[in-house]
């Protein structure tokens, strides 16, 4: 709850995008645990054009994109 003279911020479509943010390995895990008690609107895989992502709703119905470039 906000203190008196405190402004709230309210948001609609708001997706948090975490792309090459660490290592594939961490990324996957960050993806599984998100999806607990929310859901995987696209799964975390390769997609055409050979970059990783995919997209979650965690259980507090914050939306991610995450993702990854393959290396080279």
């Amino acid at each position: 709850m906000p203190q008196q003279g405190e402004k709230v911020v309210k948001s609609h479509r708001f997706l948090l995008s975490l792309l090459g943010a660490a290592d594939p390995e961490v990324l996957h895990e960050w993806f599984n645990k998100l999806a607990v008690g929310g859901r995987a609107v696209d799964p975390l895989a390769p997609k055409p054009g050979g970059a990783s992502d995919g997209q979650v709703v965690d259980r507090h119905g914050l939306h991610r994109l995450i993702g990854y470039e393959p290396e080279r």
